[in-house]
């Protein structure tokens, strides 16, 4: 990728995780960027166009890290741990207003964004539950399809504000007593233990 785009897109996913999408103009970014809009409508041919490649680059360097970190997995159960440690740290760095605004005013390249991430989601799950149940950390008698399938549905739980307004849930500590909830959900009784220690050693 170019030097340039790359920069574009980093410096653009951090407005747009700041202040939301429609808050932030194509002339903002070229502000933020120290260059002209004509420079960055040689790279976008609008706005529309730059949301879709700033998520499309979101979701590859989000996937990129996720896979990076969880190499130090020593077990499934810490796998899971790992993840979700990387989502609340991304939880931290954005607004509920960005997603909002990309369902409402860009509705297929939500629909899409929203497609790759639970399709990778899925894959990554159902990986984790096979591998962990070879593993003896999750119960021989849980169907992996189906869990992975009930994770995924659930996931999106921390955007329901009329359950869980947001001044009052954190989206990390919401993620965070998720996670526990499913791994809790399917681990044996060596799975659970592997739990309490990296709880432990996280504080």
């Amino acid at each position: 990728m170019d030097n340039q785009l790359k920069e574009v897109l980093e410096k653009s996913l951090n407005l747009f995780f700041k202040y939301g999408i429609k808050s932030v103009s194509m002339n903002d970014i070229a502000q933020n960027m120290g260059m002209s809009k004509k420079t960055l409508y040689v790279l976008f041919k609008n706005k529309e166009d730059l949301v879709k490649q700033v998520f499309d680059f979101e979701f590859v360097t989000t996937t990129e890290r996720v896979n990076k970190e969880t190499e130090a997995a020593r077990d499934s159960v810490e796998f899971m741990w790992i993840m979700s440690n990387v989502f609340i740290d991304l939880f931290g760095t954005v607004s509920p207003v960005a997603f909002f605004d990309m369902k409402k005013y860009y509705h297929s390249i939500y629909d899409n964004h929203l497609s790759k991430v639970n399709y990778w989601l899925y894959e990554l799950i159902y990986s984790n539950i096979n591998v962990g149940i070879e593993e003896k950390v999750y119960r021989p008698c849980v169907d992996a399809d189906i869990m992975a399938k009930i994770f995924i549905s659930r996931s999106d739980f921390c955007e329901n504000e009329l359950l869980f307004p947001v001044d009052k849930y954190p989206k990390h500590i919401l993620f965070s007593e998720y996670i526990e909830y499913h791994i809790r959900g399917i681990a044996s009784v060596l799975g659970v233990e592997l739990l309490e220690k990296y709880k432990s050693n996280k504080k």
